[in-house]
This record gives C-alpha cells, structure tokens and sequence, in this order.
C-alpha cells in the first residue's frame, strides 16, 4: 500500500503542485487549506508524514504540531517562508520532524519523504514503545497514567481490559 501524505498550504497553487509531484513519484495525497482540516483529516486518515506550512489563515503551523503532537507522533516536515533560526527552532521544538524554507527544491522535499519513510519502514509500522507507553497509528497507550487514547478520544476501560490491551501491546 502506498504512503499518504497529507500536505497542508494557505496557497492552492503551492498545494497542487505538491500534490502533483508527491503523486509522480507513486505516493498518495491529500491536501488541506488550514489547519483546522489538517488535524481533522490527521486524526481521520491517519497519513504517513505530514507537509505543513507555518501560515495558514486560522492558526498558526506551531499550534498545529502542538494539538497534533498530544495525540499523534506522525512526521511533520514544514515548508516555510521563515528563515530565521528561532522560528525553525520553535518547530522543531514543538515537535516537528523536519524543516525546509521556501523556496525549497521538490527533489529535496521528496528526499526527506523518502528518509521519513525508510526510517518508518526499518522501525516497522507497529506498535512502538515510547517514553510513557505505546502508540500505533492514533491509538496510545499511556503506561504511566492507565489511560487509552484513539486519536484526540479516550476510551474506557475496564482494569481487566486495560491490562489484557497492555500485554497484547508488549507482545
């Protein structure tokens, strides 16, 4: 199955040439204006990487990557105008995997997909130990506070059936 990548840009011009490009080279992609649609289509669709621009006209790509990163440990790779050092710093910081200033080369970008990718691919796509607990997808497991997330709901559950999700989890 090929890899969805979700690519987000105020600017549909800028927009469809990535989804172009991204699509020449086998991938599949979807496309968001703002960043209200991206964390819904992030939480919906569950794509392999994101491509986020920082402008966007609700709110700004760093709250994006903080909502995003509560819930999900998808790759984030920005494509921004901002240059300066403390900007790409405060992505990066935020939780952001990846960062390119505009204008960037697609060769490039296409580049630092394929890395994410063959990083994603050599950690297989399972469930993966993290600092607190688990993650597959957008279910999260949090070891240190008993708590079952799938995307941005929790679920409840039962301490039995809490423990019987931890053990398949571990093995």
């Amino acid at each position: 199955m090929e890899p969805l990548i979700l690519v987000v840009d105020d600017e549909k011009s800028i927009r469809k040439f990535l989804q172009l490009s991204i699509e020449m080279q086998g991938y599949k992609c979807i496309d968001a204006s703002d960043g209200t649609s991206a964390l819904m289509l992030a939480m919906s669709r569950s794509p392999d990487i994101l491509v986020l621009d920082l402008g966007l006209p609700d709110m700004d790509g760093v709250e994006v990557i903080k909502k995003l990163r509560t819930v999900s440990q998808i790759p984030i790779i920005i494509i921004s105008a901002r240059g300066h050092d403390r900007e790409k710093i405060e992505a990066l910081d935020a939780g952001a995997d990846d960062y390119l200033v505009k204008p960037f080369s697609v060769p490039e970008l296409l580049a630092r997909i394929r890395v994410i990718l063959r990083h994603k691919k050599f950690s297989g796509n399972t469930l993966e130990e993290e600092n607190r607990g688990y993650r597959i997808k957008d279910l999260f497991i949090d070891t240190e506070k008993h708590r079952v997330w799938l995307g941005n709901q929790e679920i409840r559950l039962t301490p039995n059936e809490y423990k019987v999700l931890v053990l398949l989890a571990k093995n």
